[in-house]
């Protein structure tokens, strides 16, 4: 019987291990550079393997840099009418590695994503 518990537990782990998701990472109400640290929270930026939301009236800017994401969320989810806004500016990038890229998600959200 100790054998089979071992046996699931080990298996449980393998399981939970491969199918761990990104990390998100939320900017709400805030107005900064993608790369900065301190409008998504101050743990970090999103990067390869992170999905970013941005969320109630943010606004993020990839000025010059090349930045990547596993996916991308750009709404205010919530009914409220504030805009939420990505400009990528001065040759700046943004990929998007393995997800999708969401703008403005259901009626009322309001998201706009600028490419200059």
């Amino acid at each position: 019987m100790k054998k089979l518990q071992f046996f699931m537990v080990s298996l449980l782990g393998v399981l939970l291990a491969g199918n761990a998701v990104a990390t998100p990472y939320w900017a709400s109400g805030v107005t900064g550079e993608w790369d900065d640290p301190v409008p998504w929270g101050g743990a970090d930026y999103p990067v390869a393997g992170d999905i970013a939301y941005l969320n109630l009236g943010s606004t993020m800017t990839v000025d010059g840099t090349a930045e990547q994401a596993d996916e991308l969320h750009l709404a205010s989810w919530s009914g409220n009418s504030d805009l939420v806004s990505l400009n990528i500016i001065n040759g700046g990038s943004l990929e998007i590695l393995t997800g999708w890229t969401y703008v403005g998600v259901a009626a009322g959200d309001f998201g706009r994503l600028s490419v200059d």
